[in-house]
């Protein structure tokens, strides 16, 4: 079962969380299986709950052990490192690459941002104050790392120096979810409990576009190889894109209405990848810019994969939270 996150978070968790014990709904016609293509990886502990990756500087990928209370790092042939966290019960969450070239994390249940060497070695920020719960990070235009605060319905903002400005959304109870850096210039992020997209501009200003359903629950959200903003409705099955120029909105329905898109990342094709928590049988989703989509069931249908980001190699790299790994998938071999 998907281990819960503390406050940030707690609605998309308890969704996927109780998907997995649902019975299976028949699958639609998938391009094919994933089994072939995946290896998977083991952290020291079941129990770790890998949580977000990302691509380091040196070429290997990065990740957080939100139970463990660690950062892992895993080379493109499979050799994991971890760095315990100074601050116990951290439950770090999202992890990004920042302007300065080392791994920057929220530490979702101390109200701190911590930064990380390729190195391992680790500095912590506090948050203005004890409440703040960081969930996820972009690195922005301005050399700055922006991330979501869902506790405080805020953007916050730290500098390479440490320095944190935070911003509050224009709607309240909103629980700003994942962030993004658009190319045109402002951060793009989701409103999860509002069925909202919003962006800000680097001096603060916040604009948000509704969704055509209020409880769709918009998850993960990237920067697109159009230009465009693409983000998962975890509570509509659906991929949704906006064009950062003036808000326009398109939603491509998944196959399954039972499925539960959550991470997304643009693969090496060009296309986009999506994790899928289809009751009985995860998946990896693919949908191209004009909204063609296949889907791969993968080996261990009870995995609850959670994000996913390109490697080095061109491969796609997940983190199943619950079974304690980080599963590698090759495109070429699908």
């Amino acid at each position: 079962m998907f281990y819960q996150i503390k406050r940030a978070l707690a609605s998309a968790v308890l969704i996927i969380s109780l998907a997995i014990g649902v019975a299976a709904t028949p699958l639609l016609q998938s391009s094919a299986s994933a089994d072939a293509a995946i290896n998977e990886y083991a952290t020291s502990s079941q129990a770790s709950s890998p949580f977000d990756i990302t691509r380091g500087p040196d070429g290997a990928m990065w990740f957080t052990e939100f139970a463990a209370n660690k950062i892992g790092r895993i080379t493109t042939s499979g050799s994991i490192t971890e760095y315990d966290l100074p601050t116990a019960n951290a439950y770090p969450c999202g992890i990004v690459v920042g302007s300065d070239g080392a791994l920057w994390f929220a530490e979702n249940s101390v109200a701190q941002i911590g930064r990380i060497t390729t190195g391992g070695q680790i500095t912590e920020y506090a948050l203005p104050a004890a409440d703040r719960a960081p969930a996820f990070l972009s690195s922005g235009p301005d050399g700055s790392v922006w991330f979501t605060e869902p506790n405080n319905h805020q953007i916050g903002r730290i500098a390479m120096d440490g320095t944190v400005t935070e911003y509050p959304v224009a709607t309240e109870s909103a629980l700003p979810n994942d962030i993004t850096a658009g190319l045109d210039g402002n951060m793009w992020f989701t409103l999860e409990d509002a069925g909202k997209i919003g962006k800000i501009s680097m001096t603060g200003q916040v604009t948000e576009y509704d969704l055509p359903n209020t409880n769709a629950m918009p998850a993960s959200i990237i920067s697109g190889p159009d230009d465009a903003i693409w983000f998962t409705e975890l509570g509509s099955a659906t991929i949704g894109r906006m064009d950062t120029t003036d808000g326009s909105l398109t939603e491509f329905a998944l196959p399954n209405q039972s499925s539960l898109p959550y991470g997304l990342t643009v693969g090496a094709d060009g296309a986009i990848w999506f994790t899928d928590n289809l009751a009985g049988q995860a998946q990896v989703g693919r949908i191209t810019v004009d909204g063609t989509i296949s889907s791969y069931p993968i080996a261990n249908a009870d995995a609850t994969i959670l994000r996913i980001a390109l490697g080095a190699d061109n491969a796609l790299w997940l983190t199943q939270n619950n079974l304690g790994s980080i599963a590698q998938l090759d495109p070429s071999l699908l």
